[in-house]
């Protein structure tokens, strides 16, 4: 698989609507990648997951269930009250899977993408703003191992360790949230009805 797209973990039974964020990005890079999207909380909903009363151990059973994926790429949707689950999660991740590139994206991302790269080594890259707009060049850059220079959005440590912020890209004007509105339920990622590992 080329890239999973992790939901925020709230170790909740509320927490199982699809995140459309994620709908949307994996609308785009369905038309050249192998993606999908994994929601913890819905499969413990749908009991094909089980949480216990250990974080640690949920963390590490979470984490073998996406290195057993084998992605290329884990990207993350980051949101206030889930982000310290989420770089437990992320930091394991890294240790089972070091090739596993580890991309955070969303609005807590966004908001503390350099000091996401300073303080936590396992996450790779910083996906910033509304990314349907340079998601495939993104995932098509880490594929290929190219420079992320001219990627607009992201932050990224460069090959000296150094911190690169590249230029914002654009908001996406109202005209144009059609074209990533997913309605078709048939194209819900896996997770969402039944659950499936290759």
């Amino acid at each position: 698989m080329d890239i999973v797209l992790i939901n925020g973990v709230n170790f909740s039974e509320d927490n199982t609507e699809p995140q459309l964020g994620l709908i949307a990005l994996k609308k785009v890079l369905n038309e050249t990648f192998n993606v999908d999207i994994i929601n913890f909380d819905t499969l413990y909903n749908q009991k094909k997951f089980f949480y216990t009363d250990d974080v640690n151990e949920n963390i590490q059973e979470m984490a073998e269930y996406i290195c057993r994926l084998n992605p290329r790429i884990a990207s993350f949707y980051t949101i206030c009250n889930t982000y310290p689950i989420t770089i437990l999660l992320a930091e394991k991740i890294k240790e089972i899977n070091s090739e596993i590139t580890v991309v955070f994206g969303g609005p807590q991302a966004t908001l503390t993408s350099k000091e996401t790269l300073e303080n936590y080594p396992f996450v790779d890259i910083v996906a910033r703003g509304e990314g349907e707009t340079y998601i495939t060049e993104l995932v098509s850059a880490i594929l290929k191992k190219s420079s992320l220079a001219t990627v607009k959005g992201v932050a990224y440590r460069d090959e000296k360790g150094s911190i690169c912020l590249t230029e914002m890209p654009s908001i996406i004007k109202g005209e144009e949230l059609k074209e990533y509105t997913v309605l078709d339920l048939e194209q819900q990622p896996i997770w969402y009805f039944s659950l499936r590992l290759d």
